[in-house]
């Protein structure tokens, strides 16, 4: 499962590196046919589980390092910047490997109406691994409190070697 974000604000801050490309991709526990990107090199699901439940699946190439990326996303105070409808994100707790942060959803949407939800969000990021097509990292996450029945799921960030015959 992935949440919709929108990634284009990203390419801005990322630096580019001709000789790699990383793969971003958000997803909590879904199980669906495997799709391929579109001509934007993006790909986004959404499944309906229930009444008031989604899964949503998401992917986008980008033409930058999977440091670059990595950093951006474990810039928690700072995500506000990137993630559309995010009003707060305050890092409570920080230790080595994870972090602890208070997040506020806020969004207009029709008819006047207003959506605003909070939660903590513990988030736990694993080490580097090393593929035989380049490397990867992931950071899961789940909320430990707050307004949702369940939130949770994994950013997957996958650096492929670019090669040209």
């Amino acid at each position: 499962m992935a949440y919709l974000v929108q990634f284009c604000k990203f390419k801005s801050v990322f630096d580019k590196n001709k000789n790699s490309r990383a793969y971003l991709t958000k997803v909590t526990k879904f199980e669906g046919k495997t799709q391929s990107l579109s001509k934007d090199d993006t790909f986004v699901e959404i499944e309906k589980l229930g009444r008031n439940s989604r899964r949503i699946r998401s992917k986008i190439r980008i033409k930058t390092s999977l440091d670059t990326v990595w950093n951006v996303l474990t810039d928690y105070k700072r995500l506000t910047d990137f993630i559309p409808a995010l009003a707060v994100s305050k890092v409570v707790e920080k230790k080595k490997k994870i972090a602890r942060v208070y997040q506020v959803l806020q969004q207009n949407l029709p008819m006047g109406l207003k959506f605003k939800a909070k939660a903590v969000i513990e988030s736990y990021e694993k080490d580097v691994e090393i593929l035989p097509s380049g490397k990867k990292r992931e950071i899961q996450f789940k909320m430990v409190e707050g307004d949702f029945t369940c939130f949770e799921g994994t950013w997957l960030i996958e650096q492929v070697r670019i090669s040209c015959y």
